[in-house]
């Protein structure tokens, strides 16, 4: 179920980073002194969304499905189990 899930907003979440990666694009063609402030300031974002990204992808589903399975496996044989 949290792999479907996954699967279902993958695409969504990949095309909004790309949309808000595509805006810093017009900051690399800056020259001269406004290139040097804003260029370092565009690399960062985007790599930050990037990795952003990557986890999203990979590392959250792999943990909700590690955790969540877990919990429920100790609900179920806990003190209160019927």
């Amino acid at each position: 179920m949290i792999l479907f899930a996954a699967k279902e907003v993958s695409r969504p979440i990949l095309f909004g980073i790309a949309i808000i990666i595509v805006v810093f694009l017009p900051l690399f063609t800056l020259q001269g002194l406004e290139g040097k402030m804003f260029t370092p300031l565009a690399l960062t974002i985007s790599f930050a969304l990037l990795s952003s990204l990557i986890l999203s992808m990979t590392l959250v589903p792999a943990l909700c499905t590690w955790l969540l399975t877990q919990k429920e496996a100790t609900a179920t044989h806990g003190c209160c189990a019927s």
